[in-house]
C-alpha cells in the first residue's frame, strides 16, 4: 500500500503543486538567452548545476523533447516522477549506478538528434565542480553544450549536499542560457581539465548574474 501510494497517488498530487507554485514566479529570460534556446537544433547537451534543477525543470517543459538524466536513488525518485509529468523523457543513472544503460540510451537519443539534460555536478557532488562525464560525451557524439542556470530573489536553499534552491512564490527568478561549447577531445587529460575549469567557471558567472539580476 505504501508502494503504491507513494509511485502513484503522490506524484500527481506533489505536480499540481509544483505547477501552482512556479506559475507564481515571475520569471524573467534576457534576449541573448532567449536567441540561445531558440538555437538548439541537432544533438545537444543542456548542463546546469543540481541546485538549479528546480526552476529548469518547469522552464524547459514545452521546449522540445528532453531527455533528463535523473540518478537512480531514492532521492531522485521524486524528479523522476515530476520530470515524467512535466512531459521529458526520464533516464535513470549516474556514474555510480546503472552507469552503462543510461549512456546507452544517452547516446540513442543524441543519435535521433534529440536534446539531453547533464547536470554538471553530477548526483552526489562536489558541489558546483564540473564533472568530465558531459564532456566525454558531447566528444564522442559530437554534441555541443549549453550551460544554464537560474536564481531567485527571494528563496530557500536546503541543507544538503548541493544547497538544493527552492524559489519562494511570487519571487522574481531570472534564467540564463549560455552560448554553445564544443569540446571534441576527450584523450589529453590536459584539455579536458581544461574545459572542465571553463564550463565551472561559465556555470559559476552565470549563476551570480542571475542572482544580481533578480535583485533589480
Amino acid at each position: 500500500m505504501k508502494q503504491i501510494f507513494l509511485q502513484k497517488i503522490l506524484p500527481p498530487i506533489l505536480y499540481a503543486i509544483f505547477l501552482a507554485w512556479c506559475k507564481s514566479l515571475r520569471i524573467k529570460v534576457n534576449s541573448e538567452s532567449k536567441e540561445n534556446l531558440k538555437s538548439l537544433k541537432g544533438n545537444y547537451i543542456l548542463t546546469l548545476w543540481h541546485s538549479r534543477i528546480f526552476g529548469l525543470l518547469y522552464y524547459l517543459r514545452f521546449h522540445a523533447k528532453l531527455n533528463v538524466l535523473i540518478s537512480p536513488s531514492s532521492d531522485g525518485d521524486f524528479l523522476a516522477n515530476l520530470g515524467s509529468l512535466l512531459g521529458y523523457i526520464i533516464i535513470r543513472g549516474s556514474s555510480f549506478k546503472k552507469t552503462i544503460p543510461a549512456t546507452r540510451s544517452i547516446f540513442k537519443a543524441l543519435r535521433k538528434e534529440q536534446g539531453v539534460v547533464i547536470v554538471g555536478d553530477g548526483s552526489r557532488g562536489p558541489r558546483h565542480k564540473f564533472q568530465s562525464g558531459a564532456l566525454l560525451i558531447a566528444s564522442k557524439t559530437e554534441s555541443y553544450l549549453v550551460p544554464m542556470t537560474f536564481d531567485a530573489k527571494w528563496k530557500t536553499e536546503l541543507r544538503s549536499w548541493d544547497r538544493f534552491l527552492i524559489p519562494w512564490p511570487f519571487s522574481k527568478c531570472v534564467v540564463s542560457f549560455g552560448e554553445p561549447v564544443y569540446f571534441r577531445d576527450d584523450k589529453t587529460s590536459e584539455k579536458l581539465q581544461k574545459a572542465q575549469m571553463d564550463l565551472e567557471l561559465r556555470l559559476n558567472s552565470m549563476t551570480e548574474n542571475c542572482f544580481e539580476a533578480s535583485k533589480s
